[in-house]
């Protein structure tokens, strides 16, 4: 099980990871799900909520609605 070191993008942010090479889609394919719930959010929320209740509002529908 090979690892390799990443870089993913997630809403403002770029996250460095080391994963297992046979995950990186997944792991990529996470990160444009939880950007779009994010930026969903943020455009609904903008100056009504704190990016940190938008944060938590994402990590919510996230865990209510996985990926499929």
């Amino acid at each position: 099980m090979k690892k390799i070191e990443t870089t993913l993008h997630l809403y403002d942010e770029e996250l460095e990871l080391t994963i297992k090479e046979e995950e990186q889609e997944r792991y990529i394919a996470a990160a444009e799900y939880v950007t779009q719930k994010y930026n969903a959010y943020a455009q609904a929320y903008q100056g009504k909520k704190s990016d940190h209740t938008i944060a938590l509002m994402t990590l919510l529908d996230v865990a209510l609605n996985p990926m499929d």
